[in-house]
């Protein structure tokens, strides 16, 4: 298996903290995925021209961008801090603000 160990890039985000809903994202569909240049944004370097990478196995990039690409509520702006987020989450991935979701029987 020439894959096996290798990771590969199925996102980049423009702040780490989006990163990180990527991230978690696919961590709740089992799948292993780390966060690239996350130390340097606490080292206060400007991350505006590289970004932050979300990583996984090669072996799982293919259900990851699947994931990625589920469909989902329509994009929000974020009441508190007017940044737009996308409609698979439920965060604010700049403040923090969490926005309530109607109850949907299942």
């Amino acid at each position: 298996m020439k894959d096996a160990g290798r990771m590969v890039k199925v996102y980049t985000a423009g702040q780490v903290m989006e990163a990180e809903m990527f991230k978690a994202v696919l961590e709740d569909e089992g799948i292993t995925a780390i966060v690239q240049n996350e130390g340097l944004e606490a080292a206060g370097v400007a991350q505006q021209y590289r970004g932050f990478g979300v990583f996984v196995p090669a072996e799982e990039a293919d259900k990851a961008h699947a994931i990625l690409k589920r469909p989902h509520g329509p994009d929000w702006a974020c009441p508190k801090c007017k940044e737009m987020i996308a409609g698979v989450f439920d965060a604010c991935w700049k403040c923090g603000y969490e926005r309530e979701r109607p109850f949907t029987a299942s």
